[in-house]
């Protein structure tokens, strides 16, 4: 009746965060839950001696890596080796949950479908997006609808919004295209991206967390290399949506346009133009979509506007 849900908390050096983060997961008015903090082998202190008025809780499980995997391996060895959970949603560390009843909404929702037909539950969506889009949705009720994966991919330019802790994943199905396996920044949004060939989506507009901003985020840390890796990324999604027609092809079309534009843009800030221009011409394919902010972006390099 009410599927084991798991809360996983990657977590390296963020004693000033875990324990607000972890109260936040426990606050959550749904009791079937696993909460795993998933230390990466922090130096900076012993997560079991810090956390240890929580070690008796049976919500939570406390768990240390033997050696540091790094962000996005510790968030694969958590999914594929401790999480329990029917379905499960990532909280990072230094982030805390702000919407007490995410979990019992979504399961509540959830719950009115056949497990196998849903691939997740994403909260903080533009619902104002969805109605200027003209997607093809069900409305389940004044906060939430039913979107079918095809139509969700053929509307992806809409930019429905995308908070990667505002997810709640079927965990099968988040494996089966085996999610986090890529070390990219943004490999949340990759691995979203991925889930959607598996089933449908109920989207909801409530908010669901708070995503913090410091110094010591990797966010701050994006290189054209980063870049590389993510059309990298694109090439494995085409495999993924080889199977979902015309909505699958202009997905991963859009997708790599953005990667390639959000390239044109990093490279340009970071002066780095003439250097990366060979390998921004292989990614042109001689297309006239992708020439056009090619010569933008030299304009601008060569002859930036006066302040």
């Amino acid at each position: 009746m009410f599927p084991l849900v798991t809360i996983q908390i990657p977590t390296y050096n963020q004693k000033q965060f875990i324990k607000e983060a972890l109260d936040s997961a426990l606050a959550q008015t749904y009791d079937n839950l696993q909460i795993i903090i998933a230390d990466d082998c922090s130096p900076d202190y012993n997560i079991f001696d810090f956390l240890t008025d929580y070690k008796n809780n049976p919500k939570v499980l406390i768990h240390r890596n033997e050696t540091n995997l790094g962000r996005v391996a510790n968030y694969s060895a958590t999914l594929f080796n401790l999480v329990k959970g029917e379905w499960f949603m990532n909280l990072d560390g230094d982030d805390y949950l702000v919407n007490n009843k995410f979990v019992e909404n979504a399961i509540t929702i959830i719950k009115q479908f056949n497990k196998d037909q849903i691939a997740f539950y994403k909260g903080n969506t533009s619902l104002q997006k969805l109605e200027e889009s003209g997607i093809a949705k069900t409305m389940l009720n004044e906060h939430t609808y039913l979107i079918h994966n095809k139509d969700y991919l053929a509307h992806l330019q809409h930019d429905f919004g995308f908070t990667h802790g505002s997810q709640l994943y079927n965990t099968e199905k988040a494996k089966s295209v085996n999610v986090y396996n890529r070390n990219l920044l943004d490999i949340d949004y990759f691995s979203f991206l991925k889930c959607i060939s598996t089933g449908d989506i109920i989207v909801n507009n409530e908010p669901v967390y708070h995503w913090r901003i410091h110094e010591a985020q990797e966010t701050h840390t994006v290189t054209p290399k980063e870049y590389l890796k993510r059309f990298e990324a694109v090439v494995e999604l085409a495999e993924v949506y080889k199977d979902l027609g015309k909505e699958g092809i202009s997905a991963v079309e859009y997708t790599r346009y953005m990667v390639y534009i959000y390239y044109l843009i990093t490279v340009s800030k970071q002066k780095v133009l003439i250097q990366e221009l060979p390998t921004i011409l292989s990614k042109t394919k001689l297309s006239f979509q992708y020439f056009i902010p090619l010569l933008a972006t030299i304009k601008n390099y060569y002859f930036p506007k006066k302040s």
